[in-house]
């Protein structure tokens, strides 16, 4: 699965759609007569006078997909907001990523750098980390995502850019545990390294973990293990919730070069920001 919480420990979707239907629900009366005042007022006008009942109406949300693995639940969810489509993962009722806005998806892709040849990505979500990569003249990508689900809805196109990721010769999609793998699990069919960068996005990050088995991935051990599946001078990139002090201190202990970018993001009139690490392959 994708990092979940993408919006916060921080952002989740179950009060903010309890809060509103108690707001639409104390402020109906008022707001329906007040709309059919305004159509009465506008009925000899133009046209655009009438979308006023229209431009007053709430979004609407359908679920295009859900499936259960493991213990969890993962939805694909389409919100529609005025004329935009909204793509939208929820794993076990939990707000995890949206099309809204992908600009630290896009981050993490850059710090591999520009044309990184073959790229390992750990994570499918919603495609948008692999497309920027591909935009970045990736030669090649192995994305392994832990649920055949989600892998299944990109095959059958049921999102943009996951259809389209399926459908590129460049991308090899496979199913797997990617942090066993990298930890030195059994190979997973398919994957050949080494490769010439990773991109990992497949928890919050240490100090918020989704998926605890994930946690000896971010140690200084684990990182080192997960470098040894790139070339010398190789760069791993992994996406985080946030900064980590402890983190950061493990990363710069095994390469002094190693960076640390916030990315800001408007989630819901709300500043958060997410964290990008990456480190090269320095042996």
């Amino acid at each position: 699965f994708p990092s979940a919480h993408r919006g916060g420990p921080r952002h989740g979707c179950g009060e903010g759609f309890a809060t509103r239907a108690k707001n639409r629900e104390a402020q109906a009366p008022a707001t329906r007569a007040i709309t059919m005042s305004l159509v009465g007022l506008c009925s000899d006008l133009p046209s655009p006078c009438h979308n006023v009942k229209m431009q007053d109406a709430e979004e609407s949300v359908v679920t295009v997909a859900r499936a259960t693995e493991d213990g969890y639940e993962i939805a694909l969810r389409r919100r529609r907001r005025w004329s935009d489509n909204i793509d939208e993962l929820i794993i076990n009722g939990v707000f995890a990523m949206d099309s809204a806005s992908t600009v630290s998806e896009t981050a993490l892709a850059e710090a591999v750098g520009p044309a990184p040849g073959r790229v390992l990505v750990g994570g499918l979500g919603l495609g948008f980390t692999a497309a920027a990569l591909l935009e970045l003249g990736a030669a090649h990508l192995d994305v392994v995502e832990i649920s055949q689900s989600l892998i299944g809805w990109a095959k059958a196109g049921l999102a943009e850019p996951l259809g389209a990721l399926a459908r590129d010769s460049r991308v090899a999609i496979c199913q797997g545990d990617i942090a066993a793998f990298l930890l030195g699990q059994p190979a997973l069919p398919g994957l050949f390294g080494p490769w010439d960068a990773i991109c990992l996005d497949i928890d919050n990050g240490c100090d918020f973990l989704i998926h605890p088995s994930n946690a000896p991935l971010y140690t200084a051990d684990g990182i080192r293990s997960a470098l040894r599946h790139l070339v010398p001078g190789g760069r791993l990139a992994l996406w985080s919730q946030g900064v980590s002090k402890d983190f950061w201190f493990d990363l710069v202990s095994i390469d002094p070069l190693a960076t640390e970018r916030l990315v800001p993001v408007d989630r819901r009139n709300r500043s958060i920001d997410y964290a990008i690490y990456a480190l090269s392959r320095t042996d």
